[in-house]
C-alpha cells in the first residue's frame, strides 16, 4: 500500500497505525471524513464559480425577452405615429 501512488503516504501510515492498535474501523471513518470534508469544500467553490455566470445567462435571457416582446411594439406605435402626422 506504501508503495502505491494512489494512495498518499499518510493514508498508509494511518491504516498501519489502525492495525497495529486494532482500531481499523476508527482510522478508516476519520480518513473517510477528512475526504468527505475535501469533496464538500471543492464542490461548494465549484457552485460559487458558477453563480455569476449563471446570472449573467439569465441577464442575457431577460434582456432578449425584454426586447422581442417591445420592439414590435415601438415599431407599431413608430407607424402609427408616422400616419396621424401625415395623413
Amino acid at each position: 500500500m506504501r508503495q502505491s501512488d494512489v494512495i498518499p503516504s499518510v493514508v498508509a501510515d494511518m491504516f498501519v497505525t489502525g492495525e497495529e492498535s486494532g482500531r481499523v474501523d476508527d482510522v478508516a471513518e476519520q480518513i473517510a471524513g477528512v475526504y468527505e470534508q475535501e469533496v464538500r469544500i471543492a464542490v461548494d467553490g465549484v457552485g460559487e464559480a458558477i453563480q455569476p455566470i449563471f446570472t449573467l445567462f439569465v441577464g442575457v435571457f431577460v434582456l432578449i425577452l425584454f426586447v422581442s416582446l417591445f420592439l414590435p411594439m415601438i415599431h407599431m406605435i413608430d407607424q402609427l405615429g408616422g400616419q396621424a402626422t401625415g395623413g
